[in-house]
């Protein structure tokens, strides 16, 4: 808890598990404690089954595919699979890692298994960029040795499960698809385990490694059964015996026999026959006492004896397919009256729940209380989309089998001796849909633990968004709107057909009397309320293109001067203002202005901004500003944008102006969702004009990026790195975010894999004045970080340099007087400071750093920066703190490189339209490049560009000329973006710095 208070995000709570991957939950149960453990995401989670708490484990980047525990459960291995991968052994007690295997294969595990003595841990890897996939077998009480021996197979048939025999853990089998394979290993006696030599490979290793590990891969043939035999899922021993089983996605077990005498060949199989014990794909097989255990997605677990014969079954639990089976270690309770007995045990199952059945329950007489106790209720499925509730501290999610769940606070989870709509979630286990376009959900479903279901039909929801505190918008894949009311569990207004693509967002009015939305197809759709004959009723205004081959990266409703504005913000950078008043049934959806966000500014993501700029909602003792200005400047509406430049952009919707630049954090790639919120400390009571204008709420953005992250931004904004963190939320690029509004105090996240992680929010842990050892720092040794070399590198140097050097210049640099240093120079002397660091201002980024350098100095003295729109630059001074703070936020982020360059030239020949000729690298018309500088974007002259040639060709290219010819007329007749870059602005060509 101490641990989780020092951070801004900490996750909390873990709703869900990854239900797909087989054998992903583990009971930990051995007769002192109610524990189990199960995988989700990239997080292994040890849930206490009587207190419902939950331990999350981190360490793994990647998701966790493989979850084993040691015979005693003592041990948990985890292992994921991808770049940078780790093999975890915990100890389930402490909950502390004990051993970490860093990176053994390329491409990360594919599947593992401890012996049935816990002496043993073999790990096989997923295939590498050569198609090679490694086999090992470990010492498990001291993996750092290396391995014991290794083995690889090359454009096989991809292995992805294995098991030790339990009578010899000399010996494991392995399957794919179609092929099995037994294997054997040795180690010689006399020789010892290689060291450090955990980064390995099976060509390193061969002639260092003492021990031998070889397999036979038995043919097999479906004709020699005379049936149809499906893909091979999973694989066993049979204890006692040199039998294996294999199970088949038909519900089939292929027999495997020895055939060692038979083939003369040690540890050769053959397949005997093939046997039918589900109806659907087996994906469990498991070892219990004399039973053999099978788990399906029919969502029946049996028991079977030596022979194959059912002795038992559980069929009634209807929580979806069975993906995991555990028993716990706990000694077999012998009942006197039932020949069958068992140790308890839980199932893991598709649909997200994990359930507990008990050996009486096979005798028990109605099907309902042959059901078992549902311990972990999660989302079944994947998430498609997820909404912040309106009425209390909730999240609202979507799942892909057409479900929407509430998740209401204490977020607990859903614990009951009964698992819902048997009918319903016996169709979802087997893949089909519920009938009927709507099934309306179990009015009495148990909400009392957190999680309920408020939603059931047909179609996926895509996109949510609530009408008001009754009437939830349902966005539906495909394409129509449904008007929800959870309380009653109908419709409050007849769906409409929307668009033919699937539904990706929905906004609507202040008033609510507009609804907005876009589709997957970047078609902007709108709704009117009584556009028509009824007053009461919603009609469909029609849909518009407003951002012409280019996605919509989002939508929304500004409240300005009392009325809404719908904008649109495209990734070819451009906000598009829409005439609501004039779009109508008649004429459909009008557009009132087209606004370009930045000169080259592609947008990832936007939101809206409440109070000043930079989003400052409190104010200095010394402001001068009256109770109302206050309250007014905080209901001001800012469109804040992040790009793909890693700036976040300030626009001021009214004036239709760029306010602000700021560096937005590079810890996860671009930025794709961004929103804002407020803690609710200090809350003013409504009405009280004086304690709305003087409240303190801290306000927060909060973000994910397409990195896996998810991070906070404290406000003001203004680029700090200690006001800013994130953290790898998922495995996966992070899909949905919101924030609970209620209370300020949660972050819900999913990368739409079935898991929702709820991050609790601390502020306070993102104080910019305590440096990360607790010491204070100053705004320039804290910016100062985010140089490639800090304060000790040359770009540091070079800043405080030129700014005493500016000092000195503004004072005259041929007097003879005594000069002096103030700390300060005036605002015009920043565009020529920047220019000397590299960094060449267009005329857009002056005006925008003019404002915010005005905005900055009015906020700091207490007055309304809408008053200083008439100083001059030569009158307003600033320090070098706040020039360093400048330059860091604006200068690029990254500089131009070929790619760019090449993209430009790209854009102008598709805008001259045949200016220019065919063929690689691309080329344009000299002329055409220079019509194209003269009237688009920030325009110059002719003039102008010969001046610029000429500083950058040198005087001597019109040494041999005639007077008053035009350096443009020497140029050749066509470019490309190379010879632009290379000939005319003299950059280094490519490749050559590093030759």
């Amino acid at each position: 808890m101490e641990e989780d208070k020092k951070q801004a995000l900490s996750l909390h709570i873990v709703l869900g598990f990854s239900s797909q991957v087989i054998g992903s939950v583990s009971s930990l149960q051995d007769g002192e404690r109610n524990v189990m453990c199960y995988l989700s995401g990239h997080v292994l989670v040890v849930h206490d089954v009587e207190t419902g708490k939950q331990n999350k484990l981190l360490g793994h980047k990647n998701a966790i595919r493989c979850l084993k525990t040691s015979p005693d459960k003592s041990l948990v291995c985890t292992a994921d699979s991808g770049f940078d991968s780790l093999l975890i052994v915990w100890d389930s007690k402490t909950l502390e890692p004990v051993q970490i295997l860093e990176s053994p294969y390329e491409s990360g595990f594919e599947c593992i298994d401890v012996s049935t003595n816990g002496k043993h841990l073999i790990t096989t890897s997923s295939p590498d960029s050569m198609k090679r996939q490694e086999f090992a077998v470990w010492e498990l009480a001291d993996l750092a040795k290396g391995p014991l021996c290794t083995a690889s197979i090359s454009n096989g048939d991809k292995q992805y499960s294995v098991a030790f025999n339990p009578d010899n853990d000399k010996e494991f089998i392995t399957n794919g698809k179609e092929t099995a394979c037994f294997w054997t290993w040795q180690v010689s006696k006399e020789s010892a385990s290689p060291t450090n030599t955990q980064k390995f490979s099976q060509d390193d290793l061969a002639s260092s490694i003492a021990g031998s590990l070889s397999y036979i891969s038995p043919s097999f043939n479906s004709a020699d059964f005379k049936q149809k035999v499906g893909k091979f899922t999973t694989s066993i021993f049979m204890p006692g015996t040199k039998t294996a089983l294999t199970a088949t996605s038909d519900g089939d077990v292929v027999v495997w026999e020895d055939a060692s005498i038979i083939h003369q060949t040690a540890g050769d199989r053959f397949a005997s026959k093939v046997l039918r014990l589900h109806s659907q794909p087996i994906g469990v097989l498991a070892w219990h006492g004399s039973y053999l255990v099978t788990g399906a997605a029919d969502g029946f677990v049996r028991f079977f004896d030596d022979k194959l014969r059912l002795v038992a079954w559980y069929e009634d639990m209807n929580a979806g397919g069975v993906t995991s089976v555990s028993f716990s270690s706990k000694e077999v309770e012998h009942c006197a009256f039932s020949p069958f007995n068992c140790s308890e045990f839980i199932i893991g199952t598709g649909l997200g729940q994990v359930v507990r059945l008990h050996s009486t329950l096979f005798d028990e007489v109605s099907s309902e209380n042959r059901k078992g106790e549902c311990l972990f209720r999660g989302i079944p499925g994947k998430v498609s989309s997820m909404i912040e509730s309106v009425n209390d501290s909730a999240v609202i999610i979507a799942s892909d089998k057409g479900s929407v769940h509430k998740w209401s606070a204490p977020f607990t989870f859903w614990k009951d001796t009964g698992l819902g709509d048997a009918k319903i979630a016996s169709e979802l286990s087997l893949g089909d849909e519920p009938p009927g376009e709507e099934v309306k959900a179990e009015t009495k479903a148990p909400e009392q633990q957190g999680l309920s279901l408020i939603y059931e039909g047909k179609q996926n929801v895509m996109c949510m968004a609530w009408l008001s505190k009754d009437v939830l918008l349902l966005g539906l894949a495909n394409g129509m709107l449904k008007f929800y009311s959870p309380k009653t569990k109908e419709e409050t207004h007849p769906s409409i057909k929307i668009s033919n693509a699937q539904l990706k967002k929905i906004v609507y009015s202040a008033e609510a009397n507009v609804i907005a939305l876009y589709d997957i197809m970047s078609n902007l759709c709108m709704l009117k309320l009584g556009a028509g004959k009824y007053k009461d009723r919603w009609d469909y205004i029609g849909k518009h293109a407003a951002h012409l081959k280019a996605a919509i990266v989002d939508i929304c409703f500004v409240d300005e001067d009392n009325t809404s504005k719908l904008y649109s913000v495209g990734k070819d950078g451009m906000m598009v203002l829409y005439d609501l008043e004039g779009s109508t049934l008649r004429d459909g959806i009008k557009v009132k202005q087209y606004t370009q966000i930045g000169q080259g500014v592609v947008p990832s993501a936007c939101t809206l901004l409440s109070g000043a700029v930079d989003g400052s909602v409190s104010f200095p003792e010394t402001s001068n500003m009256s109770d109302k200005q206050k309250i007014e400047l905080r209901k001001k509406k800012h469109m804040i944008f992040a790009d793909d430049m890693g700036k976040f952009r300030v626009f001021d919707n009214a004036k239709g102006v760029q306010k602000k630049i700021v560096l937005s954090p590079e810890y996860g790639g671009t930025i794709s969702q961004m929103c804002v919120f407020s803690s609710k400390s200090g809350e003013a009571e409504p009405g009280n004009e004086e304690e709305e204008a003087n409240s303190a709420n801290e306000t927060c953005l909060a973000f994910a990026g397409n990195g896996k992250v998810v991070g906070l931004v404290k406000f003001p904004l203004d680029g700090d790195p200690y006001k800013s963190c994130a953290v790898v939320a998922h495995p996966l690029t992070v899909d949905y975010m919101c924030v609970d509004q209620s209370t300020g105090k949660y972050v819900f996240t999913s990368d739409g894999y079935g898991v929702v992680n709820l991050w609790k929010v601390n502020l306070d842990a993102l104080d910019a004045s305590d440096s990360q050892d607790g010491a204070k720092s100053s705004k320039v040794e804290r910016y100062s970080t985010l140089l490639e070399e800090g304060m000790g590198g040359e770009e540091f140097v070079d800043i405080t340099n030129f700014f005493y050097y500016s000092q000195l210049r503004v004072q005259g640099e041929d007097t003879s007087h005594p000069r002096s240093t103030p700390g300060k120079v005036p605002l015009s002397e920043v565009p020529y400071l920047m220019k000397a660091l590299g960094y060449y201002l267009s005329e857009g980024d002056k005006q925008i750093m003019r404002s915010d350098v005005l905005f900055q100095q009015a906020m700091r003295e207490g007055r309304d920066a809408d008053s200083t729109s008439d100083v001059r630059d030569e009158d307003v001074y600033i320090t070098f703190e706040d020039f360093f703070v400048l330059y860091v936020n604006y200068r690029p982020s990254r500089g131009l490189g070929d790619d760019d360059l090449n993209a430009a030239f790209s854009k102008l020949k598709a805008i001259s339209a045949g200016g220019g000729r065919g063929g690689k690298p691309l080329e344009l018309d000299t002329e055409k490049l220079v019509e194209s500088l003269c009237s688009r974007g920030e325009k110059m002259t002719r003039e102008e560009i010969e001046q610029c040639l000429l500083a950058l060709l040198g005087e001597d290219i019109l040494e041999n000329e005639p007077p008053g010819t035009s350096i443009i007329s020497l140029l050749p007749k066509v470019l490309n973006h190379k010879t632009f870059a290379e000939d005319i602005l003299g950059f280094s060509p490519v490749g050559e710095s590093e030759a």
